[in-house]
């Protein structure tokens, strides 16, 4: 008599296995919200071409710009994303975590923010908890991609 485990791995019982797998890859947003986290997402974008990133801030040395108007350019990008993932400094200014949030949130996308920790941590954290489905307090670049990797993006 077969065990219930070698009755499963039978000719016959492969006939009902589905022959591709169960999920897809995500369509994720890589989101840097501050001007310090620029060279970082550009760096994990650099690390997987296929990522879709895009940032608030046209590089770490301009100006800070309008984030309401270059919020407006990622909000129309949501239409084709299933999950957003922010990516802050502690101890930075955020002004378009709320916009983009309100935009996933009529929109049903996830959001996950990793805050790199520096100083100033607890401010930043209050700051976006509003915001996020799951908030990360990430010790640096390898933690972010190794999670980044576990939700396939």
């Amino acid at each position: 008599m077969l065990s219930q485990s070698a009755k499963a791995t039978t000719a016959a019982e492969a006939r009902f296995r589905v022959p591709y797998p169960n999920s897809r890859p995500r369509s994720a947003k890589l989101v840097a919200l501050d001007r310090a986290g620029v060279g970082f997402v550009q760096r994990l974008a650099a690390a997987h071409p296929n990522r879709a990133t895009l940032s608030l801030w046209p590089d770490a040395d301009d100006q800070l710009a309008d984030a309401t108007a270059r919020a407006s350019d990622l909000i129309a990008a949501l239409d084709t994303t299933d999950l957003v993932v922010m990516i802050s400094m502690s101890g930075e200014d955020s002004p378009a975590a709320s916009l983009i949030a309100d935009a996933c949130k009529l929109r049903k996308i996830p959001i996950t923010i990793f805050v790199l920790d520096r100083d100033d941590l607890s401010d930043t954290l209050s700051h976006l908890r509003p915001y996020a489905s799951m908030l990360i307090r990430a010790a640096g670049a390898d933690y972010v991609e190794d999670m980044l990797a576990a939700l396939r993006v």
